[in-house]
């Protein structure tokens, strides 16, 4: 707790006066209390639970008796003993957390426990509960680093420190890694710093799938003063149901100045190696130092996704923003680009595909297919649907509206909304649309609808090749 933090802060005694160890009334105690014979370290690192010498008369001992976290950070709880056996009072030296050299994290009371003391009783001894709290700002939504390197309970002298007469406890790697799962996570969306002058983050772009393998698309922006491209840590999916984490599909990838690229991070491993079919909280993606939460709302649209199947056909109209709304695609098997063209009309020209009200036309799949990003009118499919007897449509606007169209030799056979499952024009359902869930997946269940019908399959790469010929009809 932030309170709990700025009461440990208070503790600590800001040295004044002079500071010769050996002189009375050094730190502002009374002539009485001083600090001992000066201090002789003899440098080393000690395993927790040991005794440590700090000097002729004053040894401690220190053990990590519990680690936790909240909203406010991440903590070690240590049982501390000190005892002095000199004939005068003794300065309690600090103990900070330092990982991998450098100060990390300080002391504060734990709640319950009697304060810790500032000096040893001479000739006695001291023991008291300590917690040592990762530096940040958990509180306020700050990311918190993660612990790395050597990491040590350090003695200090009150209000310095100095590696060079530094004494230590050793921190073994399970509590390491325990203390760092502990520290809370800013949600996804919130920039942090991964290395110095490096900014990132992270926010769930969509759910992906190829049929083998499934995954959570995240979009890592970036924002580095470093002047030139660095390696990017590699990203990392975390899900509360497995040790493991899903791994990158790309690796090697670099940022450099400011920009953004969308990652595609496999679902993590189960326990008998096949990738997670849910994800539970705590679930997070992971870059380096870095962690973002994924939200409620973030994992409710992952777990909907996965028990969709995200490498069902069609799933990239439903992963990928530009098929979100505004297009129209028209399929018509059998049929040639030249003779669409004709059926489409004389009042044509040809422009760039990425006019808005562009028609593309191109073969595919032993038939041709027309898409554009504004629509095609109903007369015109019904005029191609005279081509080889069929013609088949998928639109949607950015009201939201979608349209299925159904064109047999010149005539419509099927117009409705499959998300609403209302008929535009009255007609029975028909035996292809049987098993497809038009409701709840409405885009990837009516591209499906198109292939049954025409035995044509569209995949984006295909679609979006900026070959295709394009047109402006009248």
């Amino acid at each position: 707790m932030v309170p709990a933090l700025v009461l440990g802060a208070a503790t600590m005694l800001a040295a004044c006066g002079t500071n010769d160890p050996t002189t009375p009334g050094a730190y502002g105690e009374d002539p009485g209390f001083v600090t001992g014979s000066p201090v002789v370290f003899e440098e080393g690192k000690y395993p927790l639970g040991e005794y440590v010498d700090w000097d002729d008369t004053l040894r401690i001992r220190a053990d990590v008796v519990g680690v936790d976290g909240d909203d406010s950070g991440a903590w070690l709880t240590l049982d501390v003993r000190a005892e002095n056996t000199g004939s005068r009072a003794r300065v309690l030296p600090e103990l900070e957390l330092s990982c991998d050299g450098q100060e990390s994290g300080f002391g504060a009371p734990v709640e319950g426990e009697a304060p810790r003391p500032s000096r040893v009783p001479a000739d006695g001894s001291v023991e008291y509960q300590e917690r040592l709290s990762m530096l940040g700002g958990g509180a306020r939504g700050d990311s918190i680093p993660k612990c790395t390197g050597e990491v040590t309970i350090d003695l200090t002298e009150q209000g310095e420190r100095s590696s060079s007469t530094m004494q230590a406890w050793t921190v073994p790697d399970d509590l390491v890694d325990e203390l760092n799962e502990r520290r809370p996570t800013p949600e996804s969306g919130g920039q942090q710093e991964i290395s110095p002058g490096v900014l990132v983050d992270v926010s769930v772009a969509s759910v992906g799938g190829d049929g083998r393998q499934t995954w959570l698309s995240v979009m890592v922006n970036f924002d580095s003063d470093s002047g030139k491209e660095l390696p990017l840590p590699p990203p990392t999916l975390h899900c509360a149901e497995s040790d493991d984490a899903g791994q990158a599909l790309r690796d090697g990838l670099t940022i450099g100045g400011s920009g953004g690229m969308q990652v595609e991070l496999l679902m993590p491993p189960g326990a008998g190696g096949e990738p997670l079919t849910s994800c539970s909280a705590p679930a997070y993606v992971e870059i380096g130092p870095g962690r973002w939460k994924l939200s409620d709302d973030e994992l409710d649209y992952l777990n909907e996704e996965l028990a969709r199947e995200p490498g069902r056909p069609y799933n990239w109209v439903a992963t990928d923003d530009s098929f979100s709304s505004g297009y129209q695609v028209v399929v018509v098997p059998d049929a040639t680009a030249a003779e669409a063209l004709e059926a489409l009309g004389p009042n044509r020209r040809k422009v760039s595909p990425e006019r808005f009200w562009a028609i593309r036309v191109a073969e595919h799949d032993g038939g041709v297919v027309l898409f554009t990003w504004g629509l095609v009118d109903e007369d015109k499919i019904v005029a191609l649907s005279r081509l080889s007897g069929l013609a088949a449509s998928y639109g949607n606007t950015v009201n939201g509206d979608d349209h299925v169209l159904v064109a047999r030799d010149g005539k419509v056979v099927r117009s409705f909304d499959p998300f609403l499952g209302q008929d535009y024009v009255k007609s029975k359902h028909l035996p292809e649309e049987k098993g497809l869930d038009l409701e709840n997946d409405t885009e990837p269940a009516s591209w499906t609808l198109l292939e049954r019908l025409t035995k044509v399959h569209i995949t984006r790469d295909w679609l979006m090749d900026e070959d295709h010929p394009a047109y402006l009809v009248k």
